[in-house]
């Protein structure tokens, strides 16, 4: 059985994307949709809403606190976004201001364990 919820990856670095689409086909996911950019992310969003977002703080063309922005607006807080970097500074945390709207920051790591909870906790509670 298969968990029916959509889940939107944008990512310019295809291996990476590839590695979480397939760690989250593992934790049985099927709808799952991969965009290169911030430009095809917002425009996948907009074609298929998504319920949670999984969105590298490095795009190839565009602001990735923007695309959170614009998400948040064209969705609502209830979004989950999960952000993955892969150098993680008081930059960027301040940045993304974790203000409890339901939104995760993850340092990018070959263990994707604190993915596999962030998605468990953005989606099922």
């Amino acid at each position: 059985m298969s968990l029916t919820q959509k889940i939107l990856i944008i990512d310019g670095h295809p291996v990476y994307a590839k590695k979480t689409e397939a760690f989250l086909k593992g934790l049985t996911f099927s709808d799952i949709t991969i965009a290169p950019g911030a430009s095809e992310g917002l425009k996948e969003f907009e074609n298929a809403l998504a319920d949670l977002v999984v969105l590298s703080s490095m795009l190839p063309d565009g602001d990735s606190h923007e695309v959170c922005r614009t998400l948040r607006s064209l969705a609502g807080p209830s979004l989950g976004i999960v952000v993955q970097a892969g150098l993680i500074d008081q930059e960027q945390i301040q940045q993304f201001s974790l203000d409890g709207a339901s939104r995760v920051l993850l340092r990018k790591e070959k263990d994707l364990a604190p993915l596999q909870q962030a998605v468990e906790e953005l989606l099922f509670s």
